[in-house]
């Protein structure tokens, strides 16, 4: 029988890479710049998602740079 929950548990079979949200949301954009170079730029792109993704980015970077700035 699969396993329903694949998504809770099958974080165990990449294993024991502990990363930051925001760190995984970088990886994601990446790959996702990667995987569509090879196409044409005149055909049509998934938007939504990478800008919700670049939109997190941007938040956790300013977020992290108030944080630093405001340390003793």
């Amino acid at each position: 029988m699969a396993d329903n929950n694949f998504i809770l548990t099958g974080s165990k079979a990449v294993g024991g890479v502990d990363i930051s949200p925001a760190v995984f949301m970088a990886l994601c954009l990446q790959e996702n710049d990667r995987r569509f170079a090879g196409y044409d730029s005149r055909l049509l792109r998934p938007t939504t998602t990478p800008a919700i993704a670049r939109l997190f980015c941007w938040f956790t970077r300013k977020r992290h740079a108030n944080t630093v700035e405001g340390a003793p």
